[in-house]
């Protein structure tokens, strides 16, 4: 069940669990895709340990919500964190966050991992706003702004322009001219804490 604002979020893990290890979120999101629910632990997850606040001092459970993208020719990809279509803060780009963190920096004051939302943000910023913006972005002061608009929601159609680059989680996965989004919630459960770094 998705938190509720303001709850706290971790479980401690006490019993042992089979933990299973992939390199990236990325990764992680295909792998609940193919196999459902599971229990997992990420090397390489910058953006992860920060959406939980850093490394826990024991060993704790987050359940996790997973973003779903479709794109134009029926292929669906999976995301624990982001989702850019273009190039990032240019003019008629976007951003879909499953977490607050978009590339090490906090671009949402209100995206949870597992709050069972998205959110997305479309951005209209000529080349001093974007500069502007980007430097604003390391302390979350960039939010409002007039040429940002912003968006909670479930699932969405986004239909595009022109045929835009998208990556996920960091991943470049080609170009859509369409894209549509959902939330599976409660998805699988990340794993942090000692010796899991």
């Amino acid at each position: 069940m998705p938190i509720r604002p303001g709850s706290s979020w971790g479980e401690p893990l006490l019993d042992p669990v089979d933990v299973v290890t992939l390199d990236t979120g990325f990764e992680v999101a295909q792998q609940v895709l193919e196999s459902g629910y599971g229990f997992y632990r990420v090397t390489d997850g910058p953006d992860q340990l920060s959406a939980i606040g850093g490394s826990p001092e024991a060993l704790t459970a987050y359940v996790w919500d997973i973003g779903v993208v479709t794109i134009d020719e029926g292929r669906k990809i999976g995301f624990t964190s982001w989702v850019s279509i273009g190039k990032p803060f240019h003019r008629d780009s976007k951003v879909v966050l499953n977490i607050p963190i978009y590339k090490g920096n906090r671009l949402s004051l209100k995206a949870h991992p597992n709050d069972g939302k998205l959110e997305g943000f479309s951005f209209d910023l000529d080349l001093r706003a974007r500069l502007a913006f980007q430097k604003r972005l390391s302390s979350g002061a960039h939010l409002p702004h007039p040429a940002v608009q912003t968006q909670r929601f479930k699932d969405q159609t986004i239909l595009l322009q022109t045929k835009q680059q998208l990556i996920i989680d960091g991943v470049s996965v080609g170009k859509a001219n369409s894209v549509s989004f959902e939330i599976i919630p409660d998805a699988f459960t990340y794993v942090a804490g000692p010796n899991l770094e």
